[in-house]
């Protein structure tokens, strides 16, 4: 079994067959096909301590959103300070690289609790937590192990990159791969897509349906049974 990261990064050549029109469309985008939401963080965090940040900082939304089904009161920057040392063990343990000091700086902690306030303005607004599915699970299917999307609000799926970089390839092949395990377990939970980078302040948000044919030219259906047919099969190629 395979992760979902591992399966939309490793098989360029299933992904140029199925989706050939994907790096057209990711190009246009860049090129100002998406939402200006907010200018980019001007921030001194250290490249080698953004990984952390990010995380961190997604980490403590999560926290948030469970805090409000049980009605606990908590800022932002408590929430960060709470999950980063966990999230600096994980850190330290999964990767290699970046700086996964628990410690945060208050240039950090800024940085984090703008990331948590732009995203969640972006998918639900300052009082709407209630109504926000955070790590939504996928059940796995053929080589693709079960896996944890972003977030899930009233049928749209948020894909959250943090990176200082516009959009990739990767990012919509991965947004994919969800849409298409939703869609093999019967679920179809997922009617629209958006990616959003809180860093740099942009995102762009359409219908899976018009994802799909962007990419592919191709129907929603046929586009995700040829995924599903993909990870089941075991005939697919790197």
């Amino acid at each position: 079994m395979i992760s979902e990261a591992t399966f939309s990064r490793d098989f360029a050549s299933f992904w140029r067959q199925t989706t050939p029109a994907m790096d057209g469309f990711v190009r246009r985008l860049n090129k100002g096909e998406y939402d200006r939401d907010d200018p980019p963080i001007d921030t001194e965090t250290a490249p080698t301590r953004r990984a952390f940040v990010n995380e961190s900082a997604f980490s403590a939304l999560c926290l948030l959103v469970e805090n409000a089904r049980t009605e606990e009161s908590m800022s932002p920057e408590d929430a960060l300070l709470r999950v980063a040392p966990a999230v600096a063990s994980q850190g330290l343990y999964e990767f290699s690289e970046g700086d996964y000091d628990p410690n945060l700086s208050d240039t950090e902690i800024w940085d984090g609790v703008e990331q948590i306030r732009r995203i969640q303005r972006r998918v639900c607004g300052p009082s709407d937590l209630g109504n926000v599915v955070v790590r939504p699970k996928f059940t796995g299917c053929g080589i693709v192990d079960e896996c944890y999307g972003d977030i899930l609000v009233h049928g749209t799926l948020f894909e959250i990159k943090a990176g200082e970089r516009f959009f990739r390839s990767i990012d919509f092949r991965q947004v994919l791969t969800y849409v298409a395990l939703d869609y093999s377990s019967g679920s179809r939970k997922i009617n629209d897509i958006a990616v959003v980078n809180p860093r740099i302040g942009i995102s762009v948000e359409l219908s899976v349906k018009n994802l799909c044919f962007a990419v592919s030219g191709r129907e929603t259906v046929d586009l995700l049974d040829l995924i599903i047919y993909g990870m089941s099969s075991g005939d697919v190629s790197r």
